[in-house]
């Protein structure tokens, strides 16, 4: 058995290494880094070593997309009737969902992912139930190795979660029964060396069953049966695209959004700094100077003393690159940069060397939007609704008993979840505009029920009109509008009873 386990190892790990040179090569972008031997190359020959990131700044632009999308409000999630479902019941469950995501500091959780998401393109997390809580554990890339001949997530057969624990965790889970007692042989000289293990989640008649096996030596946990289902959860904000005719395709990792502008950014990096070397020529210019002028070095570093020569054709200048056509290049390749990404520079802050009207940068920010609208969705579908679906499904199965008070919990309830999506990732001035009017048009409509004296239209009119003033008011940076509504209508049912 444990020589099939390690070759279910090796064979997820031969399919990850055809991915593994991309994800580094995205990482050490992100990260700004040149390579050692083309830093000391640029050093030895006095050039310019500058990095711009463009590839950073457009992925801090995603994740601000999707904080926006999923932290602008309060609560993260609604969980809606579904054919059988009990209102009572589901108003205790969503009472219980929000306190749980207060404990566990969901921000904290997901924060550093929406960072990691955007150059990489494939979350993993692996959720569960930890003692008195549900727990989310995001997952490094290069520690989940998938089944490599699935087609997509529904697809997986098996999955390799390689992760590491001291010698102290190991008999404590040895001595919790969660793992079987083996002949292990630990390093007493240093009692904090972290020990390599493997989770092997395989799905078997229909369900998932875990064994754990000790580096490739001893097996500690042998095809135990998950209550629970698969506890790990992926996706992607971008679909990957399959050649034709290709071998070793792992459908369950997303295409990277920015991939495609890797060889740009080093391109762009290539002529921004060139650029600047032109420029030092032009202010500090070189001199071609005839072996027999006999001029003194110091007179030509001293940009106020004459330069004395018999013959005036013995010192002529190194004529200068253009530096107008470098910068059209580097213009051009920013385009494409912002055109490959989706993230135009207005949707950075910056300013673009073209001169634009506010109209033309608002409606380049907003085209931006709709890209990363389609990023969000994409992440909402694969990743957050799948890893929010089993968080309320196991805060309704293990949650507190006094959240549940009289409620029958041998069964889960049918429910639906409804996640917000998108809407944080719209420029805010131009979501205010078209909330703005709209608002004006509800406006002159509800003054034409009241001329023709329709108090019912006008009534329901006025009931939309206030569910857009919920919308608008979180984009001026008031938070729990409805808090302020309800009370409004306790006042009113306060008076009426009056």
């Amino acid at each position: 058995m444990l020589d099939r386990f390690n070759k279910l190892i090796s064979k997820a790990k031969d399919g990850y290494s055809k991915y593994s040179s991309s994800f580094k090569a995205l990482n050490n972008a992100y990260l700004l880094n040149y390579s050692d031997e083309k830093r000391e190359f640029l050093f030895k020959h006095d050039k310019s070593a500058l990095y711009y990131p463009k590839l950073n700044a457009k992925a801090k632009r995603i994740m601000d997309a999707l904080s926006q999308t999923y932290f602008e409000s309060d609560k993260m999630a609604l969980l809606e009737n579904n054919i059988n479902s009990d209102s009572t019941i589901l108003e205790m469950w969503q009472y219980a969902f929000d306190y749980y995501c207060k404990v566990i500091n969901l921000y904290a959780i997901l924060q550093p992912e929406f960072l990691k998401v955007s150059f990489l393109g494939t979350s993993i997390a692996k959720i569960y139930w930890d003692s008195d809580k549900p727990a989310i554990e995001m997952l490094d890339i290069d520690k989940v190795f998938f089944d490599p001949n699935a087609k997509n997530y529904d697809d997986l057969r098996y999955i390799i979660h390689e992760f590491s624990l001291t010698k102290d965790d190991i008999k404590r889970y040895i001595k919790d029964k969660i793992y079987k007692n083996a002949d292990l042989e630990f390093d007493d000289s240093d009692e904090y060396k972290r020990y390599k293990l493997y989770d092997i989640y395989e799905f078997k008649n229909g369900k998932w069953i875990l064994s754990t096996i000790f580096d490739d030596k001893a097996i500690l946990r042998q095809e135990v049966e998950l209550k629970d289902g698969l506890p790990i959860v992926c996706g992607y904000t971008l679909a990957q695209v399959k050649k034709l005719g290709e071998s070793g395709f792992i459908g369950v990792y997303g295409e990277p959004p920015l991939a495609s502008i890797l060889p740009l950014q080093d391109e762009f990096n290539n002529l921004r700094n060139a650029s600047i070397e032109a420029t030092k020529q032009h202010l500090y210019p070189k001199m071609l100077i005839n072996k027999n002028a006999q001029i003194d070095r110091d007179e030509l570093i001293n940009p106020t003393s004459p330069i004395y020569v018999k013959d005036l054709g013995a010192v002529t200048v190194l004529p200068q690159p253009s530096i107008q056509t470098a910068i059209a290049n580097i213009q051009a390749i920013d385009n494409d940069m912002s055109e490959t990404s989706g993230i135009s520079p207005q949707q950075n802050g910056a300013t673009s060397v073209r001169a634009e009207t506010a109209t033309m940068s608002s409606i380049m920010a907003n085209e931006g939007s709709i890209r990363l609208n389609g990023y969000i969705r994409t992440y909402n579908e694969t990743f957050i609704e799948p890893l929010f679906y089993k968080f309320a499904q196991l805060i309704y199965k293990y949650g507190d008993p006094m959240f549940f008070v009289g409620v029958d919990r041998s069964e889960v309830m049918s429910f639906k979840l409804n996640l917000e999506c998108g809407i944080g990732a719209l420029n805010k001035e131009v979501q205010k505009r078209n909330l703005i009017e709209s608002s004006s048009l509800l406006g002159n409509h509800f003054q034409m029920c009241l001329a023709i004296k329709d108090f019912q239209g006008a009534e329901l009119i006025k009931n939309a009109h206030e569910e857009l003033i919920a919308k608008i008011m979180p984009l001026f940076g008031v938070k729990d509008f409805d808090k302020y509504r309800k009370e409004q209508e306790g006042d009113r049912l306060y008076q009426v009873q009056q």
